[in-house]
């Protein structure tokens, strides 16, 4: 008999095996283009990212990112804006600030916050009514005592709690006659953070003296108007406590 034709193998080119292993490779090979969904929050993130960005080229997009990051502009100003505690913000302290909350066009921010080139800014310039608030409690608390911190706990945190919330704050306010703002809004000025709602001394005054090592004991009697050299030299540590030495 004739010979018969071998059977076409897997790999010959009529076989369909060999077709769809030649497709499969091309087909898993194929770019996927990105899907609506994707599509869209990736157009929202670059919009918002846009907006992050026009939202802190202005001084108020500026303090709006420290009152969300820090609670108060007050508190931003104790902890960021003026670290060495000399009641100014100079240039360097500005950049500084602005590096670490990842802002940029510091020289037209700072032209706009120092508009008469002086070089530096006073929290009464950056912010007036917590530069108020703070005055006047701090006039109002060395009336009481000379050393800020001795008033505090005696007006604010009598049961040296080292936290005031706003009971205890109101009602050391209506004591000392504070009346420069509403109690609510200057408590709410001071806010040391997001969600905190106590205040502490170091939150309003630099506390230069944590371990209470120069805080003089309270005197068991009256002065003598002898003692006018004792009461100098009190003033003297009252002051130096205050870190205005």
């Amino acid at each position: 008999p004739p010979p018969r034709e071998p059977p076409p193998s897997p790999s010959s080119p009529m076989s369909p095996g060999a077709a769809s292993s030649r497709q499969a490779p091309l087909s898993s090979q194929a770019p996927s283009s990105p899907s609506p969904t994707r599509s869209k929050l990736a157009q929202k993130l670059f919009e918002d990212a846009e907006d992050k960005d026009k939202a802190i080229s202005t001084v108020d997009g500026f303090k709006r990112k420290l009152i969300e990051k820090y609670g108060s502009l007050f508190a931003a100003w104790m902890n960021l804006l003026d670290k060495d505690h000399n009641n100014i913000m100079v240039r360097v302290d500005f950049a500084e600030a602005c590096r670490h909350l990842g802002i940029r066009g510091i020289t037209r921010l700072w032209g706009e916050l120092d508009p008469m080139s002086s070089g530096h800014v006073s929290l009464k310039e950056f912010d007036p009514e917590s530069d108020k608030v703070i005055n006047e409690l701090r006039y109002l608390l060395t009336d009481w005592n000379p050393i800020t911190k001795v008033a505090w706990r005696k007006v604010f945190d009598h049961d040296n709690s080292r936290r005031t919330d706003f009971q205890k704050f109101a009602r050391g306010c209506q004591q000392l006659g504070f009346s420069c703002v509403p109690i609510e809004r200057a408590f709410q000025l001071l806010k040391p953070e997001m969600g905190r709602p106590q205040l502490a001394y170091e939150d309003c005054f630099h506390d230069v003296d944590r371990n209470d090592n120069n805080v003089p004991p309270e005197p068991k009697v009256a002065a003598s108007p002898q003692s006018t050299g004792g009461a100098r030299n009190l003033s003297r540590a009252a002051a130096e406590a205050d870190g205005m030495f």
